[in-house]
């Protein structure tokens, strides 16, 4: 690889490693949008990492696109999706049912709390999309795999990278999102690099929260 270019690629590297989301706060005086929290990050979100995958253009560094694979990994996607959220959930719940004998009750995810619009849907599966773009299709196949790196070794510090990207949301987070982190990077690299398919797995993961949410918080205003 020339050296230019490997430079290139070193730099890609650092913009997604410092924290990607921590960019989100120079947009915040920019897009504000009243009782809308999770459509102002999710705009900020996709205004972000768009132009990091137009760095990654430019830089070389997108990797091989690959939409062909075993019809198998989509419903698999599907489920894996609804898996994470599961697993995401006892990782933050066995910690409280040692202090208190029980699990938890599941709450609704606060930054989805809201009504439903298809503004706010549309605007989630973007954020999702564009999340794994960057980590699993720009970080494995655009720069650390081409720069010699083990596929496997490579997804796990996708994965690493993906989780610190959420150390706003606290130490838990950081967890849960390593989890959920590998899981994208297994499905990506298994199905032979279909990002297709750590998309539909990311997607299906936040949509379930978000319907999960809008339901749980309606049904409290019915019974108020």
């Amino acid at each position: 690889m020339p050296f230019p270019i490997q430079c290139l690629k070193y730099l890609m590297l650092l913009f997604v490693m410092v924290f990607p989301s921590a960019y989100l706060y120079f947009l915040k005086p920019f897009i504000r949008l009243k009782n809308n929290r999770m459509l102002e990050e999710n705009l900020s979100t996709i205004i972000v990492y768009g132009l990091l995958l137009l760095l990654a253009a430019a830089f070389g560094s997108r990797g091989e696109w690959y939409m062909g694979s075993l019809w198998f990994f989509y419903p698999a996607a599907v489920l894996m999706g609804f898996v994470n959220v599961g697993a995401e959930y006892l990782e933050a719940a066995v910690p409280v049912k040692r202090k208190t004998g029980k699990f938890p009750r599941i709450q609704p995810t606060s930054v989805y709390r809201g009504g439903f619009s298809s503004a706010r849907l549309l605007s989630l599966i973007l954020a999702a999309a564009l999340e794994e773009l960057i980590f699993r299709q720009i970080v494995i196949s655009g720069i650390l795999v081409p720069m010699g790196l083990d596929i496997w070794a490579a997804a796990v510090l996708s994965a690493f990278f993906y989780s610190l990207n959420h150390v706003y949301f606290g130490r838990f987070a950081v967890i849960q999102k390593m989890t959920s982190g590998m899981v994208y990077s297994a499905l990506f690299v298994l199905s032979g690099g279909n990002i297709l398919v750590s998309i539909i797995c990311h997607c299906v993961q936040n949509l379930s929260l978000f319907i999960f949410t809008v339901y749980r918080t309606d049904s409290r205003r019915n019974k108020a």
